[in-house]
């Protein structure tokens, strides 16, 4: 397979792979690929209606509902 990238998308990957983070495109674009997989799972996951009533109700009632990011997030980039 041939992927022909802009330019600009190019020389990101080789900086990724020039400064070690990856060891090649190969791994890098895999990566992004289960990253971009992950991202797919959680925006479906949370912005459904019973996801957000549910965050909605364990907040209701409290002079200032507040969920602190971790919590909010909490879990939801594991596969269940």
């Amino acid at each position: 397979m041939e992927i022909n990238l802009p330019p600009e998308v190019e020389e990101m990957l080789n900086r990724k792979i020039e400064s070690g983070e990856y060891h090649s495109a190969r791994d890098a674009i895999a990566m992004a690929l289960l990253t971009l997989d992950s991202w797919e799972d959680l925006e479906a996951e949370c912005f459904t209606a019973g996801y957000l009533r549910q965050k909605f109700e364990d907040s209701s009632g409290k002079p200032a509902p507040r969920i602190p990011w971790q919590e909010f997030f909490e879990g939801r980039f594991s596969r269940r």
